[in-house]
């Protein structure tokens, strides 16, 4: 079991990465595209801060939160 969980994460964060990858490469030139018209479109943002933009520019506060929150997700999988 922890091994499906692990593979899991893995092919999560992956698939998370190559989004961002096209995002970068296919929106970032154009702002937005529209997916159907005049109902749904994409477009390039970006979040300097946590969710929705708070804690903008307190990194030093964020990375060690979510690193203990992962550290304590690792140990509830085992």
């Amino acid at each position: 079991m922890l091994i499906i969980s692990f593979v899991i994460i893995a092919v999560s964060v992956i698939l998370d990465q190559i989004t961002k990858v096209i995002a970068l490469n296919d929106l970032k030139p154009i702002i937005s595209h529209p997916f159907i018209e005049g109902l749904i479109e994409f477009r390039f943002t970006t979040n300097p801060g946590v969710a929705f933009g708070m804690l903008e520019g307190k990194k030093w506060l964020f990375i060690p939160v979510s690193s203990i929150a992962i550290i304590l997700a690792v140990f509830v999988l085992i």
